[in-house]
């Protein structure tokens, strides 16, 4: 089963759960699995110390958020074309701007999506 996980500041409001079902379900279907069956974490910068301090610090600074998708080595390239869909989905609930995104693989066939822009300060 996929995890997702999403580091990140978190959108005002309700927009966080709305935002992470519809990633679960974006990733459940380019997989082949329910979006029930899919894990979504939502975490912020400073609680994720396994990136290190410069992803933080990136992170806390742009609010770009940062997409790791789980899978199995099978799956990789559909992680790498799914990985686009979630940062459409991202870009779509927090209104971040996408510009060319950043993709990336380390051995264990994780992905790294890093939408590039600035999330709006939460109306108030």
């Amino acid at each position: 089963m996929p995890i997702v996980t999403v580091i990140g500041r978190r959108p005002a409001g309700g927009a966080t759960a709305a935002t992470i079902r519809a990633i679960a379900e974006v990733v459940g279907a380019g997989l082949g699995y329910e979006a029930r069956d899919v894990t979504t974490f939502w975490i912020e910068p400073a609680e994720h110390l396994e990136y290190g301090l410069t992803l933080a610090e990136r992170t806390d600074h742009t609010h770009a958020p940062v997409v790791r998708i789980e899978s199995a080595p099978k799956e990789q390239e559909a992680v790498a074309a799914l990985l686009h869909e979630v940062g459409r989905v991202l870009s779509e609930h927090m209104h971040v701007p996408t510009t060319q995104p950043f993709v990336s693989f380390h051995p264990l066939s994780f992905g790294h999506f890093l939408v590039e822009g600035e999330v709006p300060p939460p109306a108030t």
